[in-house]
């Protein structure tokens, strides 16, 4: 964002702060071990979606990190999930 951004670029940059308004169907795939974005936030933000009504697909994968689906299992795995999602809801 930049030395200049503010709190508030933060907050519109953020799916967190709008996740109250009708959203399109989310899938939200993460590493249980994500030091670049913490799964915290990845649960915040799905807690948010659902309480707001709209449709949050999560898959946590248990001792992954922030890449995880660069090995080609998690890779072959994460494009089954994205397919059945989009097949779900596209």
């Amino acid at each position: 964002m930049g030395p200049q951004a503010s709190r508030e670029d933060y907050e519109n940059a953020s799916p967190l702060f709008h996740a109250s308004r009708p959203f399109p169907p989310v899938l939200l795939l993460t590493g249980g071990d994500d030091q670049r974005v913490p799964v915290a936030h990845t649960y915040d933000l799905y807690d948010a979606l659902l309480a707001a009504g709209n449709t949050a697909d999560l898959h946590v994968f248990a001792g992954q990190g922030h890449a995880f689906d660069a090995s080609l299992p998690f890779a072959q795995l994460s494009a089954t999930l994205m397919t059945d999602f989009f097949r779900r809801y596209v």
